[in-house]
């Protein structure tokens, strides 16, 4: 049972871990890194700070055109992050119960094969090797970089109230009343990814110094001595001329996303029940039973595939309930516009529920699931030195936890439908920004900004109000989508 268990199972739960503590590190970076970009002494173009998909867990092409822009620790962290998504796939294909090294009688076609004993794969060992020690050469680049820079945030960036209380210097915040209610992301980016912007100091006009995210003048790079005048007023415009089923794009491709991946799990369901229940002489069968290198490789690969995406869906749904529930009415600010992201799933179950997200609670503990599912799907490639009851277990195990998976995608599809209507998806500094920007509630966090999390939420509660998301007039007289204090009119 220990060579089972080593040679079966170990390389696998620890590539898992290590998998997950990098995802970790993916995840903080990107949170992180628009603020990093506003923190700098140049600042940052509104396309590599306000459109950066912060609160997302997927890769997206901005961090792959990052390179060509000189974003290193964005590009570095991600392809470091994709790398090691290969790393369970290889580790279960690096150890292995040897069966067939010499002795008489070997091999699966007799009734007597050799006693077990562990072996490893040269080739696959090296190429294992190979992607460890470049990942700890770029860990040391990495570690450099985020002892140098700056975050530019006191508390955690993930909460729409840290958001709230930088977004209050008047030429930002006009940026975004300009645009009409059911304007979308692309629109947004398309507006402001050429402007430059930058986390400062700057004074009021009754010398009260701020701090937030300024606009940066491109001829002077700089915002030193800035002020304003509190009573300056702007225009705004607001003409939905699109109805919102029409502008709910990113809806639509999250809709999409989730039934491909319904597909994938389907298939991979389909492909663990055929291969336990069919037998014979067949090219599926002698595929996944030929004790080669392939069939565990795969199996890996895509249980670590639908790993990741259980992530992305999971931080999806964390990121929308404080939305939910906002838009209810009435809504408590810890368990809304104080609610922090967690970057594990584990982490997440427990806070989610105490915060009244029964579905994120549920989610949450299918994303944990579907690491467990790594482990056991390596077990259902048969090999000769496999028991009876550890294929059947592991057998089992992976039909369960992906036929719960199908209910949960089928569930999360209605779920989907019960959101508020969202013109643009909250997982952007821009797109948390366009919902704050006319709101009564940002006058209310003056001097938060330097506070740190606990302090900053005692203060909030402290006020004794209570939140909503509604499309009302916000303001600035304009009639807009906006977060705001319920008993603003």
């Amino acid at each position: 049972m220990y060579k089972v268990f080593v040679g079966g199972y170990l390389p696998v739960l620890i590539a898992m871990l290590f998998r997950i503590i990098w995802q970790c590190v993916y995840l903080n970076v990107k949170l992180l890194e628009p603020f990093t970009q506003l923190a700098s002494s140049r600042g940052a173009l509104g396309k590599d700070s306000l459109h950066a998909y912060y609160l997302s867990s997927s890769l997206t092409p901005d961090y792959v055109t990052g390179f060509f822009r000189g974003h290193w620790l964005m590009f570095l962290t991600s392809f470091v992050f994709v790398v090691t998504s290969l790393v369970p796939s290889l580790a279960s294909e690096t150890l292995f119960s040897d069966t067939n090294y010499g002795c008489d009688n070997t091999g699966m076609s007799t009734s007597n094969p050799c006693f077990p004993r562990l072996s490893v794969d040269p080739e696959v060992a090296r190429v294992l090797e190979g992607i460890l020690g470049f990942t700890a050469i770029i860990l040391l680049f990495i570690a450099k970089m985020l002892y140098t820079r700056s975050t530019g945030v006191y508390s955690d960036p993930s909460t729409i109230a840290t958001v709230a209380s930088l977004l209050h210097h008047p030429d930002v915040v006009e940026d975004f009343r300009k645009f009409n209610s059911e304007a979308t992301s692309e629109e947004i980016k398309s507006a402001l990814s050429s402007k430059r912007y930058s986390l400062g100091l700057y004074t009021t006009e009754p010398e009260i110094v701020r701090y937030g995210i300024l606009p940066l003048q491109l001829d002077s790079m700089s915002t030193s001595s800035q002020s304003y005048s509190q009573s300056e007023s702007y225009t705004a415009v607001d003409n939905p001329a699109v109805g919102p089923d029409q502008r709910n794009g990113w809806k639509l491709s999250s809709l999409l996303t989730d039934m491909a991946f319904c597909l994938f799990i389907l298939g991979l369901l389909g492909v663990v029940i055929a291969y336990y229940i069919v037998k014979g002489n067949s090219g599926f069968n002698n595929f996944f039973n030929s004790e080669t290198f392939g069939p565990r490789f795969l199996m890996t690969a895509a249980a670590t595939i639908m790993a990741t995406q259980w992530k992305r869906i999971e931080r999806q749904c964390h990121t929308l309930s404080p939305y939910a529930q906002l838009y209810q009415g009435n809504a408590h600010p810890a368990h809304t516009i104080l609610l922090p992201k967690s970057t594990l799933p584990i982490t997440s179950i427990i806070p989610m529920l105490r915060h009244r997200y029964p579905f994120v609670t549920f989610i949450a503990f299918i994303a944990f699931l579907s690491e467990i599912a790594v482990i056991a799907i390596v077990g259902i490639p048969l090999h000769a030195a496999q028991t009876k009851i550890e294929f059947q277990l592991c057998s089992y195990i992976s039909i369960g936890i992906l036929g719960l998976m199908t209910l949960a995608l089928v569930a999360l599809m209605f779920w989907r439908r019960r959101l508020p209507h969202l013109p643009r998806a909250p997982d952007t500094l821009a797109g948390v920004c366009s919902y704050l920007c006319a709101s009564h509630m940002v006058g209310d966090f003056e001097g938060l900004e330097w506070e740190e999390r606990k302090e900053r939420d005692r203060k909030i509660i402290g006020l004794r109000k209570k939140y909503e998301y509604r499309k009302g007039r916000a303001v600035d007289g304009v009639v807009r989508w906006k977060i705001d204090e319920t008993d603003s009119k």
